[in-house]
């Protein structure tokens, strides 16, 4: 793959992510608002570390994005990638979006394989929402700097196509699954 491809795939993914971040913010959470929200910020900026995380791992998930844009700012990448990958395999739909693209803003060019293969079956998953499976494309482009031409030249076959999911590069996102 050309360097000029592999730069527009990280710039479309670069571009994904921040729109999802930015529906993300704007999405409506209920019973947080005005001072109740400065209030909730507050509440989570006295928490320790360890506090912090653990609240974000059982937070309600009315409240998950609000405790993630909080608290995405000063806890450690690695941690909160962990974390993502928890809400990623959780039940409410705002948590998995969450961590789908949680684990991409955190572990950006890491090569993580833990991480890649979580992706992978979340992009894979049919029974999931579309804008999970693409946040979770988005996340796996940035923590792999995008496609890995080498391991389709090896002769993978890519698993079927999903016409839900245009643009996805199924070899690469496969490469991810044993």
């Amino acid at each position: 793959m050309k360097e000029s491809e592999k730069a527009r795939l990280r710039a479309w993914a670069e571009s994904k992510a921040q729109e999802i971040r930015d529906r993300l913010a704007a999405m409506p959470v209920p019973g947080v608002g005005g001072e109740a929200e400065k209030g909730y910020a507050k509440e989570l900026e006295r928490l320790t570390d360890s506090e912090a995380i653990e609240h974000l791992r059982s937070v309600d998930e009315s409240r998950v994005v609000a405790a993630y844009l909080i608290l995405s700012k000063r806890l450690d990448p690695n941690v909160l990638a962990d974390v993502c990958l928890d809400l990623l395999a959780r039940d409410g739909e705002k948590s998995r979006l969450t961590g789908a693209i949680g684990v991409g803003s955190c572990l950006k060019g890491t090569l993580d394989a833990r991480a890649s293969r979580a992706l992978a079956l979340t992009v894979r998953n049919r029974r999931e929402g579309i804008d999970i499976r693409r946040a979770a494309y988005a996340s796996l482009l940035l923590v792999n700097h995008g496609p890995r031409p080498a391991q389709r030249e090896e002769g993978f076959e890519p698993g079927e196509p999903d016409s839900a999911l245009e643009g996805v590069d199924w070899g690469f996102v496969d490469s991810f699954i044993p």
